[in-house]
């Protein structure tokens, strides 16, 4: 049975004061014992950045799939409290409806982690305080919308997506290439360059690189081209990736993870919504812990995977070292 494998060069590139590391997929042909399914071609585009962590969970969330982008609703009220967690944080306030009676609303925001790392802060969100809220309406629950702009008191009103500061670099100096034993230094915090709403002249609005945001905005760089930056590159799926992707597809949308925010794969949630993630190092093992809560192992003193592999969102994963590329095989998905 051909397999394949990913295999990570990492490559690093200085930009605006940022370490950067660039990973390539490759294929390998190499036929193994385990007939648990394998991951396909990946690509991942990160920057490592220090920036703070926040942990805690939402007990429960709606799911993007939940909203209806059809439709739009505009609602001013008083703000009551904050949620500020993952996978999604919620705003909530009271609306005073058109009977008079009051209607406390709940609506959806960003994950805690990128919107701290955007400069928003819970500071910013006083009780009290006079709030106006545009969004996508809940299909169930007329007490629930997205955000997508936000004004609260007199502040200037933000965009669901807006970048209020700028990450922290990495200070090099503090931070070794290699590590002791001679291996690249994987260990850290990391993230994708912030992706923002760009509108060019007589083009689409669409996210973009922060970086070539202003750009766009005047016309002199065209918007990149394909998904959004949060989006995994496209991948070369095998005959039974194909038949499980079409198996999905013809499913009540209920019973996608993705649209309930459920862990996805480890491909997806490893750049979906711009997550902070962590990598932490020994010799014996790398620990790849996701932003929206997975954590990936890689055995790096294993030979062969176990006979009986429970299957799990981050399977069962063996790395080694060629050289300066770090080569990681997966199974049991």
């Amino acid at each position: 049975m051909s397999v394949t494998t990913l295999v990570v060069d990492l490559v690093e590139v200085w930009r605006k004061g940022e370490t950067i590391f660039a990973a390539r997929s490759d294929r390998s042909r190499t036929p193994r014992g385990t007939k648990m399914p394998r991951m396909t071609d990946a690509a991942i585009v990160a920057t490592l950045l220090t920036v703070p962590m926040l942990v805690e969970r939402a007990d429960a969330h709606h799911g993007a799939g939940l909203y209806d982008p059809r439709k739009n609703v505009e609602l001013e009220g008083r703000l009551t409290r904050l949620a500020f967690v993952n996978p999604h944080s919620y705003v909530y306030f009271d609306v005073a409806g058109h009977d008079g009676k009051v209607v406390a609303m709940k609506c959806e925001m960003r994950s805690a982690t990128v919107l701290r790392r955007s400069g928003w802060s819970p500071e910013m969100f006083v009780p009290g305080a006079s709030i106006k809220v545009t969004g996508h309406p809940h299909r169930e629950d007329a007490t629930a919308c997205t955000v997508e702009t936000l004004t609260l008191g007199t502040a200037p009103t933000l965009e669901r997506y807006q970048q209020l500061s700028d990450a922290t670099a990495v200070n090099r100096a503090k931070r070794p290439f290699r590590l002791p034993n001679g291996k690249p230094n994987l260990a850290g915090e990391w993230a994708q360059e912030q992706q923002v709403l760009a509108n060019p002249p007589g083009g689409r609005i669409g996210l973009v690189p922060i970086s070539q945001a202003a750009a766009i905005k005047a016309g002199k760089l065209p918007m990149p081209k394909g998904p959004a930056g949060w989006f995994p590159p496209p991948v070369t799926l095998t005959a039974a990736g194909r038949a499980a992707a079409d198996a999905l597809g013809k499913r009540p949308t209920s019973e996608n993870p993705r649209l309930s925010c459920q862990i996805t794969s480890i491909l997806f949630d490893w750049v979906f919504d711009g997550a902070v993630n962590r990598i932490t190092q020994s010799g014996a093992a790398i620990k790849m812990q996701y932003g929206a809560g997975l954590t990936r192992t890689e055995n790096m003193n294993m030979a062969a995977h176990p006979a009986n592999i429970a299957p799990s969102r981050a399977g069962h994963s063996i790395g080694r070292w060629d050289g300066d590329t770090l080569v990681v095989d997966t199974v049991g998905f």
